[in-house]
């Protein structure tokens, strides 16, 4: 899920594991930022996920979470 306001882009994602998201961080997102020229750093913050719901019939999901 992804937003702007007056503060600028919101990004909301679901990750296996703060690991899975600072590989993602550090290989892809950040080279990007930096080819792109974008200024900064962007700010990031961890939340437990409280329940995950998957719609039936929905594929490309692992079964458990």
């Amino acid at each position: 899920m992804a937003w702007f306001d007056a503060q600028g882009l919101h990004v909301t994602d679901v990750w296996d594991s703060p690991e899975a998201f600072e590989a993602f961080m550090a290989e892809r997102l950040a080279p990007a930022i930096d080819k792109a020229g974008i200024p900064g750093a962007p700010r990031t913050a961890m939340t437990p996920l409280h329940r995950r719901f998957v719609a039936p019939g929905i594929t490309g999901v692992e079964e458990g979470g």
